[in-house]
């Protein structure tokens, strides 16, 4: 019962974007960044000022969630200056194993380090049992 109470009231966090130190110069890659969790990832580490890459299967989807988090201002507790960040569409389909590669080669041809990279994408209900490219469970 312990765990369900702390799940439908959770305790207020001890820490938060307002407690993250600037995060010009680091680079990130956050999978599924264009829609629910990763998007807000990608949003709290674009107000960071961080050099962020939504990897996603969907461009348009991402130049729309990199538009809406351009047009978004830092909220007002953030410490941080922002204004130093840049967001970037990064192809991936992880439904298609044979694009990681081609991915990470593009990745590598931009950059010379790697910070953080949030394995964010996913499907947790397929809407039907179409396998992946090389056959496997999409999930």
């Amino acid at each position: 019962m312990a765990a369900t109470w702390g799940e439908m009231f959770p305790p207020k966090p001890l820490f938060t974007k307002k407690d993250t130190a600037d995060q010009f110069g680091r680079v990130f890659i956050v999978t599924g960044g264009s829609a629910g969790i990763g998007y807000e990832v990608v949003k709290a580490l674009y107000h960071l000022n961080g050099r962020v890459y939504i990897a996603s299967r969907s461009e348009s989807t991402a130049k729309a969630a990199i538009a809406s988090i351009h047009a978004l201002k830092p909220t007002n507790s953030q410490t941080v200056k922002a204004g130093k960040a840049e967001l970037i569409f990064s192809s991936l389909d992880l439904g298609d194993l044979t694009t990681t590669k081609s991915s990470a080669m593009e990745f590598l041809s931009k950059e010379t380090r790697l910070d953080v990279i949030w394995h964010n994408e996913g499907i947790m209900i397929p809407a039907d049992d179409t396998p992946t490219a090389q056959g496997y469970h999409v999930q």
